[in-house]
């Protein structure tokens, strides 16, 4: 089964828990050949199948949410973010300990914490947080700040997504 959240307009930053539906995907077929690259102003980029949807929010949050078709419903600003990335800055140059411990950022480190790699850069992993509707949350340190991304699809997609993030 899948959790399905939904992204708050009124509280941007935030997903919702809306419903819970049971889908079969098959990901064997992921591979980045083909797959479309998406560009950021602050200087990351990515690769997603064409049949995902990439949307970038209006405001200065510097947010971008991936919609996975079979995950989510048509309109992102409904709902239905596969992934939602965020940059977040730190002008105080806090450790990432620091920073989500709560002020500024979420306390993360209330769940399993492990690490892993995100294009050389080490990124830390966040599961099982009681506070956080999504699945896990992926820090990447990046400009003076950090990547938050917050996952809320299957590892396996997890898994061929991750590897196409570049930090420039």
């Amino acid at each position: 089964g899948i959790l399905f959240y939904r992204f708050s307009a009124a509280t941007p930053g935030t997903i919702q828990r809306t419903f819970s539906r049971i889908i079969s995907i098959a990901v064997t077929s992921l591979q980045a050949a083909g797959w479309n690259t998406h560009h950021t102003a602050i200087g990351y980029s990515f690769q997603y199948p064409t049949t995902w949807l990439v949307t970038e929010t209006a405001d200065n949050e510097n947010t971008v949410c991936i919609s996975v078709p079979d995950l989510s419903n048509s309109d992102p600003g409904e709902g239905g973010c596969g992934f939602v990335i965020s940059y977040l800055p730190n002008p105080h140059a806090l450790t990432l300990s620091q920073y989500f411990s709560g002020d500024p950022g979420p306390n993360l480190f209330t769940g399993t914490v492990t690490t892993t790699t995100v294009d050389s850069a080490m990124a830390t992993v966040f599961s099982n947080v009681p506070t956080e509707p999504s699945a896990e949350d992926i820090v990447v340190p990046f400009h003076q700040g950090f990547l938050l991304v917050d996952v809320n699809v299957p590892v396996q997609l997890v898994q061929s997504f991750l590897p196409t993030l570049t930090l420039h």
